[in-house]
Order: structure tokens, then sequence, then C-alpha cells
């Protein structure tokens, strides 16, 4: 297994990554790095399963949607507003997006092209401030989830039904 970890750098954004030793990478940490945007990461697709790009400064996530064989991405602690470059990556089982700008119902449900996602984490986005009708409606919109934000699962969804 290929591990990178570059993390507390000052990186404005990710343009390229040359090189065969991360185009072999298959867990990939980015976090705390400050980047602003993601333009191309096609070269890393053929190995990489895990992308940790939480803590940087990302509003929109361009670039990452060639990463057709990534199963687990962690967004959270950016300022996203909408999710429509992350519904092509269908091998996705696990995708943090908590604390973020993620206010919109209707963004949620473009993912539900992302038929292998069991584990989503929202906490602390705008969309979960209703309380009482947010876990249902993701949960209805997304029915494969198994978990959202470590709390609702199959069997929150099961007792809403009774």
């Amino acid at each position: 297994m290929v591990l990178f970890h570059i993390t507390d750098e000052i990186v404005d954004g990710i343009i390229d990554l040359h090189g065969d030793y991360l185009q072999s990478a298959k867990k990939l940490n980015l976090s705390s790095n400050g980047i602003r945007y993601i333009d191309d990461l096609t070269k890393l697709n053929a190995y990489l399963t895990k992308l940790d790009l939480s803590s940087n400064d990302l509003e929109e996530a361009r670039g990452l949607q060639s990463l057709t064989q990534l199963q687990e991405l962690n967004l959270s602690g950016n300022h996203l507003t909408d999710v429509t470059d992350i519904q092509c990556m269908t091998s996705l089982e696990y995708l943090d997006l908590s604390q973020n700008n993620i206010s919109r119902l209707h963004d949620i449900q473009l993912l539900d092209r992302l038929s292998s996602l069991r584990t989503l984490q929202l906490a602390g986005n705008p969309i979960c401030s209703s309380a009482l009708l947010y876990p249902y409606a993701v949960l209805a919109t997304l029915p494969s989830l198994e978990v959202l934000d470590d709390r609702y699962g199959l069997t929150f969804v099961n007792c809403l039904h009774f």
C-alpha cells in the first residue's frame, strides 16, 4: 500500500500531480494545507481509494470528478456550497462533507447516483438546521445509506415508518 501524508503546508492549489510515486498512491492526505482549488487529478485515478482534503479552503469540488475509483473522500472543514462535482464518483462508500456551507437538499439529492455510498457526514452544514426533518429527508433521498452523521442510519428510518 502506498500512502502519502502531506499536511500543514501552505499550498494554494492542486493543478497536476506529477511523478510515478504519486500516480501509484492508494491513500493521499492533503489536509490542512490551505488548498483553494483543484484542477485535475486524473493521473491518480488508477489506484487512489482514499483522499483527505479536510481543513482546506476549497469552495468547490471541481477537479475531483475524474477519481471514479475513490472509495473514501473527506472534504470536511472547507467552504463547499454544492456537491455537483462529486455525483459521478460512483465508487464512494464514505463521504465527509461536515463543517461546510451546504444549505440545499437539492445538493444532497444529487448524490443519489452514488449507489455504493454507505456513510455520509453532513453535521455542521446549514442544511442540518432543520433538525427534525433533515435526517429523514436525507435518508429518504439516499436509501443505500447506513450511517448519517454517525448518529442516524437504517434504524432511524425504520422507526419513522411506524
